[in-house]
């Protein structure tokens, strides 16, 4: 596995074939986050704008070793993503995150609605 990823390394993730190989080492082998096999899939993946290639080798790299930055691009993906499928692995597979909501914006609106409404006078 070692010859393998040191070889990969070394070459060009220039098809997609190339980089579905890597991916699956990168499974394989449970590559940490901050691997550069790692990195160069993942960046090779932005590159071609392959959503899902890039989230479900990016979830399985933080199911394999967790860190902060591989989740924070599992979240992004998790919300611009119509891929069905992908959205429900990261759904399943981040039981533990339980997916965050930003509820920051439910509170604002609320209190502009508030001031528009202004609930006193419906109140007396």
């Amino acid at each position: 596995m070692n010859h393998l990823i040191s070889c990969l390394k070394k070459t060009k993730l220039e098809s997609l074939l190339s980089l579905n190989f890597a991916s699956q080492i990168i499974i394989e082998s449970k590559a940490p986050c901050n691997s550069s096999l790692v990195i160069n899939t993942l960046r090779e993946y932005k590159k071609i704008d392959d959503e899902f290639n890039y989230g479900m080798t990016a979830l399985n790299v933080y199911r394999n070793n967790p860190c902060r930055e591989i989740e924070n691009e599992i979240l992004k993906i998790y919300e611009k993503t119509e891929y069905f499928i992908l959205k429900e692995k990261i759904s399943k597979n981040l039981k533990p995150l339980e997916i965050k909501k930003d509820r920051s914006s439910n509170k604002k609106i609320e209190e502009r609605l508030n001031k528009i409404i202004k609930p006193s006078k419906f109140n007396s």
